[in-house]
């Protein structure tokens, strides 16, 4: 009963995997790459690969941030689900590295090499939200063909219209990449930014005034040199000196 039980869950996960895949390529052109991969044209279905990286870039660089699902796992856990397209060429692009790299052919486990080249397969963030400020850890990277595509900032966004706001602390998230989103959040006119030193926390612009300065107050507890969001001072009539007054009260 148990091996029954298993076998109906494994073609249950086959049949939804074509359903998503249905969803990104063609029966035709699906048939067309294991024809390859069994002939061992290796070099087609690299070019084959690259074809459905370039529709994946278009799709990510096209795609607003609304698009993007956030499912709460737990009450730290977040899992980021993208679009039925985006989420259907990962997906096959991921069954095929599996099973590419597990051939034992060695030219067959260079296209992965290719493809993922320093290494990070992930095609899923994972990311955790640490209370009380929502500071956000990112655990882990995405293969080089998602990244310089804005999907982190847009990751990011939809994070912070779901919860309100996140913020970023000095040494729990020191890599490049993420400065880099930090930096194209600051510069959003959706957002509120506001950065304390190498520390940094975003809001979403229709959060009660209230609220925002409640956690300013805890973000601004460390001393650091302090940036007050350009936006929010003209909204509120405020200058940096009565703000300074207000978290100091």
């Amino acid at each position: 009963m148990k091996y029954y039980k298993k076998y109906i869950e494994e073609f249950k996960k086959i049949n939804q995997n074509l359903e998503i895949f249905e969803k990104a390529l063609s029966t035709e052109d699906r048939d067309k790459i294991d024809r390859l991969i069994l002939s061992n044209q290796c070099e087609f279905v690299l070019k084959e690969f690259n074809r459905l990286i370039e529709e994946l870039k278009i799709e990510i660089e096209s795609m607003d941030f609304d698009e993007i699902l956030i499912n709460q796992l737990d009450s730290n856990n977040l899992e980021i689900r993208y679009s039925p397209k985006i989420r259907g060429i990962l997906l096959y692009l991921d069954n095929k590295r599996v099973e590419l790299k597990n051939s034992g052919d060695k030219e067959k486990e260079k296209i992965v090499e290719f493809l993922y080249k320093d290494g990070s397969e992930d095609i899923y963030l994972d990311i955790s939200i640490q209370p009380p400020l929502n500071r956000i850890d990112v655990n882990n990277e995405l293969p080089v063909f998602m990244r310089g595509l804005g999907l982190g900032k847009k990751i990011y966004k939809k994070l912070i219209k779901n919860l309100g706001f996140i913020s970023s602390f000095k040494g729990y998230e020191p890599s490049i990449w993420s400065d880099l989103v930090w930096n194209k959040l600051s510069m959003d006119p959706d957002l509120y930014f506001f950065s304390n030193s190498d520390n940094f926390i975003c809001f979403w612009n229709e959060i009660e005034f209230e609220e925002i300065i409640f956690k300013l107050k805890e973000f601004f507890k460390e001393k650091g040199e302090r940036i007050f969001d350009n936006d929010f001072k003209i909204k509120f009539q405020l200058d940096d000196s009565k703000i300074n007054e207000i978290l100091d009260d």
